[in-house]
C-alpha cells in the first residue's frame, strides 16, 4: 500500500540521493532560469517522483508538457540511477525562445546518459498513441478541461501504475481552472483514493527528514497522486483556505490575523505578495500597514529574480492607491518593473480598443 509511512520510508532510504540530486538541481535550476526559461517544478513533488521511479523501476516513463526539461531531470536521473527503463517526453512546441526544444530540454539535464529519453514533439492527445503504455505518468501540461477529459479517458486507462498530476489542489485550495474541476469530478465519481502531496509536505516528519536538501523552487505543491495498480491511502487535501483566495473579509480583525498566521507557514505559498497587499489594504493603523507593505514588496522583490510580474502587480496597487512616493522609489530600486508596467497599460488600451472595435 502507498501510504504516509511508504513514502517516509523511500525518504529513508533514498536521502543521501537525493541530498546529491538537489545539490545538482539547484545549480541546474538557476542555470534554467539565466537562460530565460522556466523552472517550476516544485521540490517536493520532484522528489516523490524519483523515489518512486527509484523503488518502482518503471519500465516506461510518460512526461506530458516538460517545457525546458528542469522537470524532467527527477524521471531522468532516477531512470540512469536504476539503469533501466525509458522516458519519453511529449512537448507541444517545437521551438522554445527561438530554440529547438530538443536541444533545450537535452541542455537542461544534469546526466549525461541520454540515450534512454525519447523526446517527441506534437500534440500529445495525437503522438502518445504511437507508443508502448506507460508504468508512470506525469502530467504538467494544458490547464483547460478539454484535456484533462482527453487524458482521464484515454491516457490514464492505460497508465499501469501510477499517475502523478500538477497543478490540481493545493493541501488548502484547489486550483481555479477548468482542468482542476474536471479532475476533482473524476476523483469523487470514480471514490479514487489520492494522495494530496501539499498536505503531506507539511508533516513535521517530511519536513525532518527533507531538512538538509539544498532548496530550488521550495513553494507549496498542487499536486495529486493516485494509482491504477496499488491500493493508496487517501491522504486529501483539507480545503480550508482562511485567504479565500486573498477575498477574505478585511473589517474582521480576528479573520485578518487568522490569514497572516496561516501564510507565514513553509513551504511558501506562491504569489505571496498578493496575500501581503490585501492585509496591507485591510489594515488602519499606520505601522501595521507599512509592515504588511513592506512585507508585499520584500515578496515581489524576491521573485522578481525570476518573473517581473509580481513586481508590476504591487506598483498598479501603489498608484492606484496613490502611494506615488513608494512607488517612485520601488521603481528606481527595480527599474525593470517600469518596463513591465508600460506594457501593461499598452496591452491594456489594445485590449478596450478591441472591445470597441469587435
Amino acid at each position: 500500500m502507498i501510504n504516509s509511512l511508504y513514502l517516509l520510508g523511500l525518504f529513508t532510504k533514498y536521502n543521501d540521493e537525493l541530498l546529491e540530486l538537489s545539490i545538482k538541481l539547484q545549480k541546474k535550476y538557476y542555470d534554467v532560469n539565466l537562460r530565460g526559461f522556466r523552472a517550476t517544478f516544485s521540490d517536493f513533488e520532484g522528489e516523490i517522483l524519483y523515489m518512486l521511479i527509484r523503488e518502482r523501476k518503471p519500465k516506461v516513463v510518460y512526461e506530458i508538457s516538460p517545457d525546458a526539461g528542469y522537470s524532467t531531470n527527477y524521471s531522468h536521473a532516477a531512470l540512469c540511477k536504476n539503469k533501466e527503463g525509458i522516458l519519453y517526453c511529449f512537448e507541444l512546441e517545437k521551438n522554445k525562445n527561438n530554440k529547438p526544444t530538443q536541444e533545450v530540454i537535452k541542455k537542461s539535464l544534469i546526466e549525461k546518459q541520454q540515450n534512454n529519453i525519447k523526446i517527441i514533439i506534437g500534440d500529445a492527445m495525437l503522438t502518445v498513441n504511437d507508443y508502448e503504455n506507460p508504468d508512470i505518468v506525469i502530467i504538467d501540461s494544458c490547464h483547460e478541461d478539454f484535456f484533462a477529459e482527453w487524458y482521464l479517458e484515454y491516457l490514464v486507462p492505460r497508465t499501469n501504475d501510477l499517475i502523478l498530476i500538477q497543478d490540481i489542489l493545493f493541501y488548502d485550495r484547489q486550483e481555479y481552472s477548468s482542468e482542476a474541476n474536471v479532475v476533482i469530478n473524476f476523483i469523487k465519481h470514480n471514490k479514487k483514493d489520492y494522495i494530496s502531496l501539499g498536505e503531506l509536505e507539511r508533516k513535521n516528519e517530511f519536513l525532518e527528514l527533507r531538512s538538509k536538501f539544498y532548496e530550488r523552487f521550495n513553494y507549496q505543491t498542487n499536486s495529486l497522486l493516485f494509482s491504477n495498480n496499488e491500493e493508496i491511502q487517501s491522504i486529501p487535501a483539507n480545503l480550508l483556505d482562511v485567504t479565500q483566495d486573498n477575498q477574505f473579509d478585511i473589517s474582521k480583525e480576528k479573520t485578518k490575523n487568522m490569514v497572516e498566521k496561516h501564510i507565514n507557514r513553509l513551504p511558501e505559498r506562491q504569489n505571496l505578495h498578493r496575500t501581503y497587499i490585501r492585509l496591507y489594504l485591510a489594515s488602519v493603523h499606520k505601522l501595521e500597514k507599512k509592515k504588511y507593505l513592506n512585507k508585499a514588496i520584500g515578496s515581489a522583490i524576491s521573485t522578481s529574480t525570476f518573473d517581473n510580474k509580481s513586481s508590476v502587480e504591487l506598483l498598479i496597487m501603489l498608484i492606484k492607491n496613490k502611494n506615488i512616493l513608494i512607488a517612485v522609489k520601488f521603481i528606481l530600486f527595480n527599474p525593470s518593473t517600469m518596463i513591465g508596467f508600460l506594457r501593461y497599460i499598452f496591452y491594456k488600451k489594445i485590449l478596450k480598443k478591441s472591445m470597441y472595435t469587435v
